[in-house]
């Protein structure tokens, strides 16, 4: 079945794709208007290039999990691809910090599969970042499956003492 085959075609379908395997390249563009559903009820395989939107300004939201079974790649804006998002939280305790000095977290949060090298953004607290000293927070994967949390008071005449709190880690394999 051909559904369309130029590219002024509009093709307008109402109920749900059960079952539907895709031999070639599929190319969504322009509007959408309702629900795309297309693993609702059984199965969509897709064998080949699957464009959603056909120009830069074109909005593509998900609502759910896109996965695959391979090894699969994700690119925002064409830039560097990743490999795995990991994620990870710990109540983490830092002892007072004088001005111009660091200390380490002694306890690391746990991401399961981090590794030497990964790139990790911490999310803080907004209350450790509020503060009269100019406070820097780094994380690094300082051993398998962990991240180390390190603080920094670079200026300001106010020692800084934190109470516990929660920090997350996420860390992108590439």
């Amino acid at each position: 079945i051909v559904l369309g085959n130029a590219t002024a075609d509009n093709i307008t379908t109402t109920g749900i794709f059960t079952t539907t395997t895709w031999v070639g390249g599929v190319i969504i563009g322009g509007d959408i208007s309702g629900v795309l559903d297309l693993t609702a009820a059984g199965t969509s395989t897709f064998n080949g290039d699957v464009t959603l939107g056909d120009a830069v300004g074109d909005n593509i939201r998900v609502n759910g999990i896109i996965s695959s079974a391979t090894t699969t790649l994700l690119s925002i804006g064409g830039g560097q691809m990743i490999s795995q998002h990991l994620s990870g939280t710990a109540s983490l305790d830092f002892p007072a910090i004088s001005s111009f000095t660091c200390a380490t977290s002694a306890t690391a949060i746990t991401v399961t599969g981090a590794a030497d090298g990964d790139t990790v953004v911490l999310g803080v607290p907004n209350a450790f970042a509020n503060g009269t000293s100019t406070i820097i927070w780094n994380g690094w994967v300082s051993a398998a499956d962990a991240v180390s949390v390190r603080v920094c008071n670079i200026g300001g005449p106010v020692t800084q003492d934190f109470a516990a709190a929660t920090f997350r880690a996420d860390v992108w394999k590439h």
